[in-house]
C-alpha cells in the first residue's frame, strides 16, 4: 500500500513538473511580423503610421493586436490606412491560416507619433490566445520637418488645461472664458485664441483658411488669431 502510494505521489509530480512550466511560460505566437513601410501622413515631422507584414503559418486565424515600442514607450496603435486617431480601441482584423497581410497602423494619439530616426519595434498579440511575437529592431527613417506642422489643425489631443480637444504642436493663449470645439474636423473659437508655432526658416508668406481668422509671420513664428469664428487651414503660398 505504501509502495503504491509513493508511485502515484511521484507520478503527481512528474505531472506536474510538465504541466507548471507550460502555464506559466506559455508557447510563443506562431508567426512573424517585420515592418515595411513608414508614413507621415498627417504632416507631423514624424511617422504616425507604418505598414507590418504578418504572417500566419498556423491553422487557425490570427486576430492582431499591435503594439509598438520606440524610446521605451510601448503602445497600442489603431489598425487603419489612415490617420485616425479617434478611432474606436477595438478594431478586429484577421489573418487567413497559412497566409500573410500587410496591415497599417496609425498613432493612438498624437503625442505617439513616431521620431525620426527613433528605434522601433513591433510585438503583436493574439487576441483569441494572448499570445505573442516581437519584430525586429527597425530604425526610423530621418526626414526634415515640414514647413507647417499639422497646418489644418486635424491632429488633436484632449487637454485638461483647457477642458477640450487642442489642435497638436501649435501653442495656445485664450482670454478668459473662451471656448475650444471641434466639429467636422474644423477648430471653432467661442471667443478669442491665439495658436503659435516655430518654423525652422525666416521667411515665408503664408495664409489662413477660415472665418473671423487672421495669420502673421514674423521672426520666423506662425501667428493665427481666431475671433468668434473658425479656422481650417494655414497654407503656405508660394
Amino acid at each position: 500500500m505504501r509502495q503504491t502510494a509513493v508511485y502515484l505521489f511521484t507520478a503527481i509530480v512528474i505531472m506536474l513538473l510538465f504541466t507548471v512550466p507550460t502555464l506559466m511560460f506559455p508557447e510563443s505566437l506562431n508567426a512573424k511580423v517585420s515592418i515595411v513601410a513608414f508614413y507621415d501622413v498627417g504632416n507631423t515631422g514624424g511617422w504616425d503610421i507604418i505598414t507590418l507584414n504578418v504572417t500566419n503559418p498556423s491553422s487557425k486565424p490570427l486576430y492582431p493586436i499591435i503594439i509598438v515600442y520606440f524610446n521605451g514607450i510601448g503602445k497600442r496603435w489603431v489598425i487603419s490606412s489612415n490617420v485616425t486617431f479617434m478611432a474606436p480601441f477595438v478594431n478586429v482584423i484577421a489573418v487567413r491560416p497559412h497566409s500573410w497581410a500587410l496591415i497599417n497602423v496609425s498613432a493612438p494619439s498624437p503625442l505617439y507619433v513616431i521620431p525620426p530616426g527613433a528605434l522601433v519595434y513591433v510585438q503583436v498579440y493574439n487576441m483569441s490566445t494572448f499570445d505573442s511575437v516581437t519584430s525586429s529592431v527597425y530604425r526610423a527613417p530621418q526626414e526634415a520637418r515640414p514647413i507647417i506642422v499639422n497646418p489644418c489643425f486635424t491632429l488633436r489631443y484632449y487637454s485638461d488645461l483647457y477642458g477640450s480637444l487642442v489642435p497638436w504642436y501649435w501653442a495656445i493663449a485664450i482670454t478668459p472664458g473662451t471656448r475650444l470645439f471641434y466639429l467636422n474636423n474644423t477648430l471653432y473659437v467661442n471667443g478669442t485664441a491665439y495658436f503659435y508655432q516655430e518654423t525652422f526658416i525666416n521667411d515665408i508668406n503664408v495664409s489662413v483658411v477660415g472665418v473671423n481668422s487672421k495669420v502673421f509671420f514674423h521672426n520666423g513664428i506662425i501667428t493665427v488669431m481666431v475671433k468668434n469664428g473658425y479656422v481650417k487651414c494655414v497654407e503656405v503660398e508660394p
